[in-house]
């Protein structure tokens, strides 16, 4: 984990230094309330807590688990924006996660 906190931390100064406008997108791995995700919502926009609807949540794509109603329940996926790009709308569309989508619904 000290790694990953190490890699987030270089690419967020190295972004400081980006004058244009810029998009971080992918899997994370990273839980909303985690450090991770802090590092980057801090200095940049989170799409999808800036103009989404619902929770945004990607992971897993598909499960059994009866607690979660049979769908995701975790938010590990995102969309970071500079401060200098707007967003106007967010909205997720998902199809329902195949053997080769790893389980989960990526952005």
């Amino acid at each position: 984990m000290e790694a990953r906190i190490q890699l987030a931390q270089k690419l967020m100064e190295r972004l400081r230094s980006e004058k244009h406008p810029f998009l971080v997108v992918g899997d994370f791995n990273a839980p909303s309330p985690g450090y991770i995700r802090r590092i980057f919502s801090a200095e940049l926009t989170d799409a999808a807590a800036a103009k989404g609807r619902g929770y945004g949540l990607t992971f897993p794509g598909a499960t059994l688990n009866p607690l979660s109603l049979f769908g995701p329940w975790l938010r590990i996926d995102y969309i970071f924006a500079s401060k200098n790009w707007r967003a106007n709308l967010f909205s997720r569309r998902t199809a329902p996660a195949s053997a080769t989508s790893g389980g989960r619904r990526p952005v």
